[in-house]
């Protein structure tokens, strides 16, 4: 009776350290490109290291070259166990929030667009201040309504991304929001900066969003 109360204990245990794991990998921010001992190339998020195991978010599409991998920016990811005798390397890349400085930007594609980000709807505010660009969402019906300034906001050859991220708690209490996240936005501007189509994904899934000027 007794070894099968320390059995049970142990299992326990192990459960809630992968559960605690899990969670982890959920919520943190950075994101990484792995090589493995075949040669190839995945971009992985929110690793978490287990004894010998990574656990992550791996993106689905495979990479020939580290500078593929890093210049790719819509992918599909899926929660994944992988081995460290399958690793030749792995590199961490930690999003820096300063802001790029603004060129050749269109003016058209700036100012204020009424945005759907699956079903939430708010505002877009994008701007060049002092040469560099900026970017904010607010969406009045959900959590406080606040303003909430974006990350490496990045207009280019007709396409926009940007990262919408509370990771922290001063940010979490004054968003209003349940929970960490880190959402990273891809879209194209169309008919000449009226219209943002894109797509974003949050926690491993695609999600559709899109923009109108005001």
């Amino acid at each position: 009776m007794k070894l099968k109360i320390i059995s049970i204990t142990i299992a326990v245990t192990l459960i809630l350290l992968l559960i605690c794991a899990t969670v982890i990998t959920m919520t943190t921010s950075y994101r990484g490109v792995i090589k493995k001992i075949e040669g190839n190339f995945y971009n992985a998020k929110h690793m978490v290291l287990i004894g010998s195991t990574v656990l992550c978010m791996k993106g689905d599409s495979i990479h020939s070259t580290r500078k593929s991998a890093f210049s790719s920016e819509d992918e599909d990811y899926s929660i994944s166990l992988i081995s460290l005798k399958d690793i030749s390397l792995i590199e961490f890349v930690f999003e820096d929030e300063d802001e790029e400085i603004a060129t050749d930007i269109p003016p058209e594609y700036l100012g204020t667009y009424r945005v759907n980000v699956t079903g939430h709807k708010g505002y877009l505010y994008l701007a060049v201040k002092k040469g560099r660009l900026y970017g904010g969402f607010r969406f009045p019906n959900w959590a406080k309504g606040v303003y909430e300034p974006l990350k490496r906001v990045r207009i280019y050859n007709g396409k926009i991304s940007f990262i919408r991220s509370v990771t922290n708690r001063k940010d979490l209490q004054r968003v209003g929001a349940n929970t960490y996240f880190t959402q990273y936005f891809y879209g194209n501007f169309k008919n000449d900066g009226k219209l943002i189509v894109g797509s974003f994904m949050h926690r491993g899934a695609k999600n559709y969003w899109e923009g109108f000027k005001k």
